[in-house]
């Protein structure tokens, strides 16, 4: 018996653009509608005579996808030679097993849509509680580390610095992106404009692209067991006025769902329409397609997927339901003085918004014109810049300045600034105290004096076992009437000075996951986080197994894939003629192709698969997979059955 390992490739995308008219941004429409095509070329070459080409399969990931903001108005796939098109865990499957390799030196595929996205976002209404105290379990590998977005004690250090003691989540996470988007640079020149970099990298060298903003970003809302996936599509944008691949992130809110937030483009909370979702997944370096063949004699080149993407009809205007208003502090100043301005922005609804304010117009400014703003229902901020007058201002004349402020939806106000030799001079310390009053204030301090400490009964679990967690709360001041929980089972404490009281919660079937331990009262809060090592128990199967029947006396192959639901270590196949296949490692499934006969599978294929899990435990077990074998003698079917006595 002869084994092998079926080769699986990945390619990642490329774009294809075509320029149209200049528009800066589709902010302000209700709807687009767009056309998205993806090809690509599968280039077969021969190296030796009679080739032998038994099938090729292309499993494509990205295409659009519908949400509650993008519907898909049509789908077309094509491929020559043509062939049918499998729908499977969200992907399209492109598989040839009929091809003349003697005429035929490529294969081609692709898939054409109509899609219609729409300036929509999931309305928020009221607070949801941070740290979240409740999982579904579905969502606990969205706040683990995964190959890029990795989590690192700098990353998690950095999470709660940023965080403080916010309880609000929708604030926690804005917090989060707008610190992202501000001390992370946005450069195309660098070494990431090519080669994806891990979070770690990003945040210590502070720069990188769309998918490195997005991953540091979603590294630090795990580190504090908030989920969050990257997404991946298309997008338009203003700076070469055309559609080009682009990476944003997902994250989980209990109760309304997965909420897009856009940190390159600043958009926490919603999207503009010109964002096409074509895949979300657990981690950035994911492949667009993956491919997989069997054959001789030939040499497969597979081409970068082309994908092109533009915009048809531009719906309606968008009607903001945002208020703006904008304003110096002083209406006229002398030579350079710095002068405050005032932008209120007021949210008359019922949920939370999410909006930049952009200085449109304006005389120069100390620093960047563009500030985000989170607006809870029925609230209005006031943001500030400082105006710096001009120096040179001729005896004799008054100067007039336009203001202008925009939000992302299309809002606009407008003033005016007077500046001259005989107004007041303003300086900038009074300007900086101005402007400091109008940060937003924590509203709920830390509980400095409390000590927490938890543990779990164990130091490592299995997903089917029940964990015991233990805390010890300890106060150096008296404190009356407030909550502790341990994830969603909470308790009214009080505790003298000096105090300790130790809490005991079960928790069973256990997930690995961040378990949130929060203490709170009307104004004060503390939280931490205890880390539980939970691994799967591995379950071993197998599937696609082919060829479907055997003739008793042939020679075939045989191929299968072995499929695992939780990494395993050292997986070795020992067959029962005494063949042994080493594969090590498996995190998912893995290709196998045997040699062999029909004679040998009248039983099924039987062998004892032998590997290790996560926390080193051993496993054996024998696996059978039947096999239906056709034309057996009638000599055969007597031995059987005599050794079937046995």
């Amino acid at each position: 018996m002869k084994l092998f390992l079926v080769i699986t490739i990945t390619i990642l995308v490329t774009s294809i653009v075509y320029a149209q008219e200049k528009i800066e941004n589709f902010n302000d429409v209700k709807e687009l509608e767009l056309s998205f095509s993806l090809k690509s070329t599968i280039q077969l070459n021969k190296i030796e005579n009679n080739p032998s080409l038994e099938f090729i399969k292309a499993t494509l990931s990205f295409f659009p996808r519908e949400d509650y903001r993008q519907r898909v108005i049509n789908e077309q796939t094509s491929s020559n030679p043509q062939v049918p098109v499998e729908r499977e865990d969200n992907t399209l499957i492109f598989k040839w097993t009929s091809i003349d390799e003697e005429n035929t030196n490529k294969i081609e595929y692709g898939i054409n849509s109509k899609v219609l996205t729409r300036n929509e976002f999931i309305k928020i209404t009221k607070e949801i509680k941070f740290p979240i105290r409740n999982l579904d379990n579905s969502l606990i590998e969205y706040t683990k580390a995964t190959e890029f977005i990795d989590i690192t004690p700098e990353i998690e250090a950095k999470a709660y610095e940023l965080i403080g003691t916010e309880t609000d989540l929708y604030k926690t996470v804005f917090k989060i992106a707008d610190w992202t988007k501000n001390n992370i640079k946005y450069d195309l020149s660098t070494l990431t404009a090519n080669v994806v970099q891990k979070s770690s990298w990003v945040l210590k060298n502070k720069e990188g692209v769309c998918d490195e903003l997005t991953n540091l970003f979603i590294s630090m809302l795990r580190s504090v067991g908030i989920p969050a996936r990257f997404v991946s599509g298309m997008v338009y944008s203003n700076l070469d006025y055309k559609f080009g691949p682009h990476g944003w992130a997902e994250v989980y809110f209990p109760e309304y769902g997965w909420i897009p937030f856009d940190i390159t483009f600043g958009q926490y909370g919603w999207i503009d329409p010109s964002h096409v979702k074509l895949k979300d997944d657990v981690d950035s370096g994911s492949p667009t397609a993956e491919y997989n063949w069997r054959g001789y004699g030939l040499d497969l080149k597979v081409e970068d997927i082309k994908i092109e993407t533009n915009y048809g009809r531009i719906g309606e205007k968008f009607i903001s339901p945002l208020t703006i208003s904008i304003d110096p502090y002083k209406k006229s100043a002398g030579p350079e003085s710095f002068v405050p301005l005032l932008v209120a922005v007021g949210n008359p609804t019922d949920y939370y918004i999410s909006t930049s304010v952009v200085i449109k117009k304006a005389p120069e400014l100390t620093e960047n014109n563009v500030k985000q703003v989170l607006l809870k229902p029925k609230e209005t901020k006031t943001i500030g810049w400082i105006i710096k007058v001009p120096e040179n201002i001729e005896e004799g004349y008054i100067y007039t300045a336009e203001l202008e402020a925009t939000t992302d939806y299309g809002d606009m106000a407008t003033s005016q600034i007077k500046y001259s030799n005989e107004y007041d001079y303003f300086n900038k310390e009074s300007a900086d105290k101005i402007i400091e009053s109008l940060k937003e204030r924590e509203t709920k301090s830390t509980f400095t004096s409390l000590q927490i400490s938890c543990s779990g009964d164990k130091q490592l679990y299995y997903s089917n076992e029940t964990a015991t967690i233990k805390c010890q709360i300890t106060s150096q001041e008296e404190i009356k009437n407030f909550d502790f929980c341990i994830k969603d089972k909470c308790q009214g404490l009080s505790l003298a000075p000096g105090e300790t009281k130790t809490i005991e919660q079960k928790f069973t079937s256990i997930m690995a996951e961040k378990i949130a331990i929060i203490a709170e009262d009307n104004k004060r809060v503390k939280y931490v986080y205890l880390d539980l090592k939970v691994i799967g128990v591995p379950d071993l199967y197998v599937t696609e197994f082919r060829p479907n029947a055997v003739n008793f006396k042939d020679d075939v192959e045989i191929t299968f894939l072995i499929n695992i639901d939780t990494p395993i270590k050292d997986l070795e196949l020992q067959f029962e003629d005494g063949n042994k296949l080493v594969i090590g490692d498996l995190k998912d499934s893995r290709g196998v192709n045997i040699k062999t006969n029909g004679r040998s599978l009248v039983n099924g294929l039987k062998f004892q698969a032998k590997y290790r899990d996560e926390g080193n435990k051993e496993y054996e077990k024998d696996m059978a997979v039947p096999v239906n074998v056709k034309n057996i003698p009638w000599y055969a079917k007597i031995i059987l059955a005599i050794l079937d006595l046995f």
